[in-house]
């Protein structure tokens, strides 16, 4: 269980950060005498934040993108046992570790490789974004009508390889 806090700190602490650091953001219009103003103080300043925040059209597309890729990522990471279930045979070597592990390595190094890259992310971020997002749609269809297990692997750390680079380009 959290510990209590006193709703009077918690005014005290933002009324010497706005100072502090000069941020209209987190300003009370008058300090709060009761718990119900402090809440409803609190409700106005969330509400205010959420809407500088998502009036930036930047911002909006980023987050929308964000939970999708993820989304998708989980969902594929979900269900890619079930595929490959479909195509195994129950009597073959089972490699499906080897491919979660092998698509993290290999991850790893894409990533660090375009960390070399001289791209300007902020001109070109999104382009390559959505580029990445339509061929990793194409890599998950051919996943779904292929008959081949090798080929669903190697299209899963394909998918997989894609999302990490883009997860971090987009951060």
């Amino acid at each position: 269980m959290l510990p209590f806090v006193r709703w009077k700190e918690v005014v005290t602490r933002e009324t010497e950060l706005k100072e502090s650091i000069n941020d209209e953001t987190i300003a009370y219009q008058t300090l709060p005498e009761n718990y119900k103003e402090f809440v409803i103080g609190c409700v106005k300043n969330f509400t205010r934040r959420t809407k500088k925040v998502f009036t930036d059209l930047h911002v909006l597309k980023w987050s929308i993108w964000w939970a999708m890729a993820t989304c998708g990522q989980f969902q594929v990471g979900n269900y890619i046992q079930t595929l490959w279930a479909e195509e195994q045979p129950t009597d073959a070597d089972n490699y499906n570790g080897f491919v979660e592990a092998a698509n993290t390595m290999i991850s790893t190094i894409i990533i660090l490789l375009l960390q070399k890259l001289k791209i300007n992310w902020n001109k070109w971020g999104e382009f390559w974004l959505a580029i990445a997002s339509i061929f990793d749609f194409g890599v998950l269809l051919f996943m779904a009508l292929t008959k081949s297990l090798w080929v669903m692997y190697i299209g899963y750390a394909i998918f997989r390889v894609i999302y990490q680079a883009m997860i971090t380009i987009a951060q």
